[in-house]
């Protein structure tokens, strides 16, 4: 039987949680036939440069394009096109980070290239020459200034990242392959689990036709097994087996073997792998603790979950991911104070998807607090319109088909929430159905499809899922005020449940702005359907 992928990796590198990357929007660059006289879009090389090379922005990561060197009177200039390739590979996802700029100068060997790389603070670079036939391209580590967690030494990390590569079409072939797997070291190294995750999604999204890879390096054999990881689990087995056979005390390397166990589910060599990274590297490297999470939450193990993103926290505190996945495991097991001291924490931190805001939205509504609620649809909707690039980051790194004791599909729950704050609602009843495959249980995602099904005006369908969700958690007030709505419009004798729904929703103690939505309720002020723009 085959396998079923599972991005796990990413997860040694960004945790426990979260899955879905799927369409880039690829910008569209009109270009003449290649031949040996290439017409490249505008370069650097006119007169019209910048006084200055542009400089990589805080949050971005910088990749670096140098002028080709031009051999044997070659006349052609090729890098407008490497350049154009890599931003519509790289850049135009909405979800990424990545800024690709046009060195003005070229380069000719290592060290002119890491100092092109530190005049705009890049932390890769592509350099190399042209001969008119083909042209051979170094993809190279640049600077790790934005890496301040790397404690691997710069040497090690080159060996596994820094390739060599032919193209002979540069209209045609893509280096943005071996860019991302440089990347993949970096925060590997760094400990960056959702920026791993991110560019794990990337590489999923790709479409590329790739470079011819040179040499018999680490580095290629680790570039091989990362091209192999999304589509052939089995050879990139073999190929990082094969890596580790050249260098088997190589930290980086038993991380992504790990990885690997984890997907073919070799729990057992993936937490030696693991043990084997966090022995050969940094003391406070936090990577082999990501791929302890997930072998925790494979066997569903919240507690010792918790127990590793303690560790993983206390190295890390200025890193929201992590937080935030300590709080929707707290928010799990119903430790709502814990939960909302760490989802407070991660929205303080600038998260850089909509995680935490889904469970920030149930804690409010779960404690009544109106205005929060407003406040929270407000700054979702401002910060991530977009519901489904969070599912696609997570899909990306976990696959579509979670292991049974995986506590929650958190790429359908989240895309579910989004949809239903955008008004997606068939797309919101089905994103929770999928996640309800995970965990069966869970009344948010029953709520969900209740606040979907009555917009479509199908009050026996919404009735029914507000009923399992309050089944599944009768302490949570909003759902009796959600339910006696729907069954108020179906009547008859629906209408004595509905009373009784309300009379519930009343004696909840939860202050004055949920007393408040009650009462409007009651009066058909607030309804399912304007129910998020009133809490909104």
């Amino acid at each position: 039987m085959e396998q079923r992928r599972v991005n796990w990796w990413a997860m040694g590198g960004g945790v426990a949680i979260f899955l879905i990357v799927l369409t880039a929007v690829f910008l569209l660059v009109v270009i003449k036939p290649f031949d040996a006289a290439i017409t490249p879009p505008p370069t650097l090389d006119s007169a019209a440069q910048p006084a200055a090379q542009a400089v990589i922005a805080p949050g971005e990561v910088g990749v670096l394009v140098a002028q080709l060197e031009q051999l044997g009177g070659n006349t052609r200039s090729a890098s407008g096109f490497i350049v154009e390739d890599l931003r519509r590979s790289l850049e135009t996802t909405p979800f990424s980070n990545i800024r690709v700029h046009e060195y003005r100068g070229r380069v000719a060997s290592p060290a002119e290239a890491i100092q092109a790389a530190e005049d705009i603070g890049a932390a890769v670079i592509v350099w190399g020459s042209d001969d008119g036939e083909e042209i051979i391209l170094n993809v190279e580590i640049g600077v790790t200034a934005s890496f301040p967690h790397i404690g691997i030494d710069r040497d090690k990390l080159e060996a596994v990242s820094n390739v060599r590569a032919r193209m002979t079409d540069p209209r045609r072939e893509s280096v943005a392959r071996p860019v991302l797997g440089v990347l993949n070291t970096l925060y590997i190294a760094n400990g960056d689990g959702f920026d791993l995750m991110r560019n794990l999604a990337l590489g999923a999204e790709l479409n590329t036709e790739d470079v011819e890879l040179l040499d018999d390096t680490l580095a290629v054999h680790t570039q091989q097994f990362y091209n192999a990881y999304f589509h052939d689990i089995a050879r990139a087995g073999r190929l990082i087996d094969e890596t580790l056979n050249i260098d088997p005390a190589h930290p980086v390397l038993y991380i992504n073997r790990g990885a690997q166990r984890l997907i073919a589910g070799d729990f057992e060599g993936a937490l030696q792998d693991a043990q084997s990274a966090q022995r050969l590297g940094p003391d406070d490297w936090v990577e082999p603790l990501y791929i302890f999470v997930n072998i925790a939450l494979f066997d569903g193990d919240i507690d010792t979950a918790i127990t590793h993103l303690n560790r993983i926290i206390a190295r890390r505190s200025d890193d929201w991911f992590p937080v935030y996945t300590r709080g929707s495991l707290h928010y799990l097991k119903g430790d709502y104070a814990l939960a909302q001291a760490d989802i407070d924490r991660a929205l303080a931190l600038d998260p850089q998807a909509n995680f935490p805001y889904a469970f920030a939205l149930m804690l409010a509504l779960r404690d009544g607090r109106i205005d929060d609620t407003e406040a929270l649809i407000g700054e979702t909707l401002d910060l991530f319109p977009n519901p489904t690039l969070g599912n696609r980051i997570l899909t990306a790194t976990f696959g579509e088909d979670l292991p049974k004791n995986f506590p929650i599909d958190y790429g359908n729950t989240l895309s579910a929430f989004g949809n239903v704050l955008l008004g997606q609602y068939e797309a919101a009843i089905d994103d929770a159905e999928a996640a309800l495959v995970v965990s069966p249980d869970r009344a948010e995602l029953y709520m969900i499809q209740g606040l979907a099904h009555c917009n479509l005006r199908d009050y026996a369908a919404a009735e029914m899922a507000y009923s399992r969700a309050i089944e599944n958690d009768p302490d949570l007030a909003v759902l009796y005020l959600l339910r006696a709505e729907a069954r108020k419009k179906l009547g008859g004798t629906n209408l004595v449940g509905a009373l009784s729904d309300f009379a519930v929703a009343r004696r909840a103690e939860l202050g004055d702005e949920f007393a408040q939505l009650v009462e409007d309720g009651f009066n058909d002020i607030v309804t399912c359907e304007n129910f998020l723009d009133a809490a909104a």
